[in-house]
């Protein structure tokens, strides 16, 4: 049968079907996994789901094993696997018997000291599981090729602390319940010849379709073997368990019998009605036949889909090749068509990944909180920040020269900075709305805040008293907004209840502009 199917796959590549138009379909995940091997052995790219499950890949199991070992570092599985990785790995030339003979205890805690491939230890206590997932990543160089499995294990571990924390124990547990569901997503059109049970085929469309082992009897596994009976008819014996055969047929329990038979043959041929329907050119069913000594067909007793396939083949419009081949409509090559731009799918291949630290990546900037402006979320310059910086700390205009100087030690602005700042603020000195308020006052309150008896809180940018008026200046970054008016109204109305004999007059100084607008 095997043999059968690399014959198909050659038939069609000399009739012009790439590898990526033909799905073969089996009845479960055991036949899938064989054909699949055999397929790989001879050279033929293969599919499956069984080859994308990312718990396949010897990768993710030394990071599972790892895991593991953290949480029970006495497990000697663990580290059996974990030292014959990396001795694979890292091409150590001995054996997983010489490391446990040289060390009797703590071996791996040793084998990796000796081979330099300790961690450190007190790092790993602060890491989350998804930091240290990478940490183990690129200390073991297990990226050091491209792996597609190490990134879906990633988001996995992603996925999982996300929603559920960063506990490994939780982790461990977690995996061991749905790793068989976790799989790669691979793009449409990749050369190679797709590998899945008929369940995973609903849906799905092929040009070419290859349904092997196509002999199930409707018996097909061990729960279907037997059923449960209320009414035994037999004193003190309430139910029964009976075993599906045809031996009920002579019972008083053969109507039982036949709804059971019944409804596993409708499965079956609901099984049948999936696979023979997936195809769009081109089906080919393997089966086989079983003969009695005298080279008769002998079929099952209860039926099985090779039954039901050699009746149907015994139909007068199929082509009888011989016993047992048969053959229905025209089998021509198909026609070589120019691919397109569209169907061409455009790939770019990394030979590597790398997974660095975010403390490697991130840079603290320390002016920024002090720079949000949570009224102006509109993308904005750093050099205006850095205006609005310098402003809210100065009162009077002669203490610009000390508050740049300061900045420079502190390391916020570099000397260039401080004298472009110098040079425009010292022209918004003289500007004719709002000059004056720089140099002439009796108070200036900057970034002073208002707390009203709502509990609501209010944080003018600067406000400047001079006699009996009141002169409210708000730093702005962006565009100018009606949320900028509305604000600057609401400060108005706010000082006015607190200084009612007070003008108050409000502008707003967009930066690094230097444009003022009066509310």
């Amino acid at each position: 049968m095997l043999q059968k199917i690399i014959e198909t796959i050659n038939t069609l590549k000399s009739d012009n079907y790439a590898l990526k138009d033909i799905a073969i379909l089996t009845r479960g995940k055991k036949d899938g996994v064989l054909i699949a091997s055999h397929l790989i052995e001879n050279g033929i790219d293969v599919i499956s789901f069984e080859s994308l499950l990312l718990n396949n890949s010897k990768e993710v199991q030394f990071l599972i094993h790892y895991f593991n070992y953290l949480l029970a570092p006495k497990d000697k599985e663990n580290a059996v696997f974990i030292i014959q990785f990396l001795l694979e790995k890292f091409n150590i030339t001995e054996s997983i018997f010489d490391v446990f003979e040289k060390y009797k205890t703590n071996t791996l805690r040793l084998f990796l000291n000796e081979n330099n491939l300790n961690l450190n230890e007190s790092s790993i206590n602060k890491l989350s599981l998804y930091e240290l997932t990478e940490y183990l990543i690129n200390q073991y160089n297990l990226d050091d090729s491209i792996n597609i499995y190490l990134q879906f294990f990633l988001e996995k571990v992603y996925e999982f602390s996300t929603k559920k924390g960063n506990s490994i124990a939780n982790f461990i547990e977690w995996w061991n319940e749905k790793n068989d569901k976790f799989s790669i997503i691979i793009a449409e059109g990749i050369e190679a010849v797709r590998v899945m049970t008929i369940h995973k085929s609903k849906g799905l469309e092929f040009p070419v379709v290859i349904y092997p082992f196509a002999n199930s009897p409707v018996k097909n596994n061990a729960q279907q073997d037997f059923f449960w009976i209320t009414e035994t008819g037999i004193q003190n014996l309430d139910v029964a368990l009976l075993p599906i055969n045809i031996a009920l047929k002579k019972t008083k329990l053969a109507y039982i019998y036949e709804e059971e038979i019944s409804k596993l043959t409708l499965d079956l041929i609901n099984i049948l009605y999936v696979a023979l329907t997936r195809p769009e050119e081109r089906l080919y069913v393997l089966s086989s036949i079983k003969k009695d000594a005298k080279g008769n067909i002998s079929k099952n007793n209860i039926g099985a889909i090779n039954d039901y396939l050699y009746d149907f083949c015994q139909q007068s419009f199929l082509t009888k090749n011989s016993d047992t081949n048969f053959e229905y409509g025209p089998f021509s090559p198909k026609t070589q068509q120019e691919k397109t731009k569209k169907d061409a799918i455009q790939t770019e291949t990394f030979s590597i990944i790398t997974h660095n630290s975010w403390r490697e990546k991130i840079k603290i900037s320390y002016q920024a909180p002090k720079f949000w402006d949570v009224e102006s979320p509109e993308k904005i310059g750093e050099h205006g920040l850095l205006i609005h910086n310098i402003l809210s700390e100065l009162k009077h205009k002669d203490e610009l020269q000390a508050i740049l100087t300061r900045n420079i030690n502190k390391g916020v602005i570099t000397k260039n900075e401080a004298l472009t700042l110098k040079n425009q603020l010292e022209k918004q000195f003289q500007h004719p709305l709002v000059g004056h308020l720089f140099s002439d006052f009796d108070m200036v309150k900057n970034e002073k805040n208002i707390l009203l008896s709502s509990g609501s809180n209010y944080q003018p940018d600067r406000v400047t008293f001079k006699d009996k008026n009141i002169y409210i200046i708000d730093y702005k970054t962006g565009k100018p907004s009606n949320k900028h008016i509305e604000q600057l109204e609401n400060y108005k109305k706010i000082l006015a209840e607190m200084y009612p004999t007070f003008s108050i007059r409000s502008y707003v100084m967009y930066l690094p502009t230097s444009e003022v607008m009066e509310i």
